[in-house]
């Protein structure tokens, strides 16, 4: 029992050390519903990009979800085709909390940020690059 006990408290202090200075990603609801444009693949691995972007420039915020709305995507795409001169394009929508602090400041204190894109292209089905995010 003592054991059970103190692996679970490692486990909290690994988890909250990890976290200091960064934002966070751990329990992040990814939602990829059936699409025709993308397949499942795809999508996982350009949220995965968002996911790791997130964590490194996010700091004090949590990212509580990431998703794929297809029509939504495909209604923004050619525009960010064009401005990127990309072959394809594809556009993520996230649900993220802010601290107190309002993350890095740049954010407002305590706030939650609904529909957030996140914009990545690529080339001839290559990697997907993460060019931009925002409202």
């Amino acid at each position: 029992m003592k054991k059970m006990i103190s692996l679970t408290f490692l486990f909290f202090i690994v988890i909250s050390c990890s976290a200091c200075g960064k934002g966070n990603v751990f329990f992040v609801k990814k939602n990829i519903p059936a699409a025709n444009t993308y397949t499942e693949k795809e999508i996982r691995n350009a949220m995965h990009i968002v996911v790791n972007e997130f964590h490194d420039e996010f700091k004090g915020c949590t990212l509580r979800e990431l998703r794929y709305d297809e029509a939504w995507s495909n209604d923004q795409k050619k525009f960010w085709e064009d401005q990127y001169l990309a072959d394809e394009a594809i556009v993520l929508l996230s649900t993220f909390k802010t601290d107190s602090k309002g993350g890095d400041g740049s954010f407002a204190p305590d706030s939650v940020y609904e529909d957030w894109n996140w914009i990545l292209v690529r080339d001839h089905n290559n990697d997907w690059k993460l060019k931009t995010w925002g409202y």
